[in-house]
């Protein structure tokens, strides 16, 4: 299972259904605070958290953080056409992995693939 949390509707539906046609199962998220309430209450928990950088008041880096605290294992892509690497550079959580918007669907895909991998 994948959680993509965006809160631009348009790329998160579309991301995942780029995944879905590769196979994998998604669940949307436009809302980083109900994508956190729902993998804490969900027995089938995500195998991969993708989340955007910017969203309102909160970041996908704090909800990065906040999952790895009760999911610690739990593999993290953070995406964004704002932000760079360097915005995670001096935290003590990082992503997985980070993608630059806009991103094309194949590149999306080797992306997933590598950090489900590792």
């Amino acid at each position: 299972m994948v959680y993509v949390v965006d809160d631009q509707k348009v790329v998160a539906e579309l991301t995942a259904a780029v995944l879905q046609l590769k196979g994998y199962r998604t669940r949307i998220f436009h809302d980083p605070d109900q994508a956190f309430t729902a993998m804490d209450g969900d027995t089938n928990a995500p195998d991969l958290l993708m989340t955007d950088y910017q969203m309102g008041a909160s970041t996908g880096l704090d909800l990065i953080e906040r999952s790895k605290e009760r999911h610690p294992t739990l593999r993290t892509i953070l995406f964004s056409g704002t932000a760079r690497r360097s915005v995670f550079a001096d935290r003590a959580v990082k992503p997985d992995a980070f993608l630059e918007k806009p991103f094309i669907p194949d590149h999306l895909i080797d992306v997933v693939k590598s950090v489900l991998k590792a």
